[in-house]
């Protein structure tokens, strides 16, 4: 019965393999038609400016709905891309797309907020990649300010002298950097006065047990404290409750993104956010300072 037992389960798990090995083949073949007839996606997610309740920024989340596949989503497609050397025909693409989206909104009278995309390690040692983004920016038409780019940590700990070189090219050209998933890889994070970054955004790992645990409070307490030494702006990521939110605007977070605000949203109901908080804005009273918006 053992014996049986043991060549089922080694069964199913050469299944699973050849599944998942067919799965990675398929998409490594359909990754570049996909991207030429823009079969890929742009999702958006909101920060909130916590003092005024505004919308300042969206992040550009890649999503890819395989005809066959079904959904494909950045932890599965981007490290193939990477290793396949398509990450750039990619990376492009999503600059673009969201550079573009965020300029037609801004045409449109709907504000005049950032596009936050994210930037792999190999994207970033690329040693054209500001020319790129240079490139992106003055074919849509996008100011550089408006765009912010996200690296993480390990991303920038990488190469940190080429990081700094390119991220000081980046910074020429007028773009705001931001460090993603801050404060989970190094832990001493002195690096980050050796690198011209404008945002942090705090991993939402450090919102867990925050409530019940006072260490894990302290901890997050004192990554902010030292962003806010380096006057850098913090976004907390992952704020998914009213508790979290709480949380992280006594904890002094400048802004925060989470589902307790939005989840990522396809363009057309992003842009519907965008025009009711606009109609809202135009309704509203003058004052001397914005309301605190709650999340719609």
């Amino acid at each position: 019965t053992q014996e049986r037992n043991r060549n089922e389960r080694s069964a199913l798990y050469s299944q699973e393999m050849s599944a998942n090995s067919q799965r990675r083949t398929r998409i490594v073949n359909d990754l570049q038609q996909a991207v030429d007839i823009d079969q890929l996606l742009l999702n958006f997610q909101p920060q909130q400016e916590l003092s005024t309740g505004r919308i300042i920024a969206w992040e550009a989340l890649l999503r890819w709905p395989h005809p066959e596949l079904g959904m494909v989503l950045p932890s599965e497609l981007i490290p193939i891309a990477e290793q396949t050397g398509l990450i750039s025909n990619v990376g492009r693409w999503v600059l673009r797309t969201g550079c573009q989206q965020v300029k037609i909104w801004s045409d449109a009278g709907l504000g005049a907020q950032r596009i936050a995309i994210n930037l792999s390690a190999l994207q970033l040692q690329q040693p054209d990649i500001a020319a790129q983004i240079n490139e992106v920016l003055a074919r849509t038409g996008l100011e550089p300010k408006r765009l912010e780019l996200e690296i993480t940590e390990s991303a920038i700990m990488h190469d940190q002298k080429r990081a700094q070189e390119t991220l000081a090219q980046l910074k020429k050209i007028g773009i705001r950097i931001a460090i993603d998933d801050f404060g989970t890889g190094y832990s001493g994070l002195s690096y980050i006065k050796d690198f011209p970054v404008d945002i942090v955004k705090i991993d939402r790992s450090f919102l867990t047990n925050v409530q019940s645990d006072a260490r894990a409070a302290k901890l997050y307490a004192s990554v902010v404290n030292m962003a806010r030494g380096l006057n850098l702006f913090i976004i907390a990521e992952g704020v998914e409750a009213q508790e979290d939110l709480d949380f992280v605007s006594r904890s002094g977070c400048h802004a925060i993104q989470g589902y307790f605000f939005s989840t990522p949203l396809p363009a057309a109901q992003a842009e519907q956010m965008l025009r009711t908080v606009s109609a809202a804005d135009k309704m509203a009273p003058a004052t001397s300072a914005a309301p605190k918006r709650k999340p719609l």
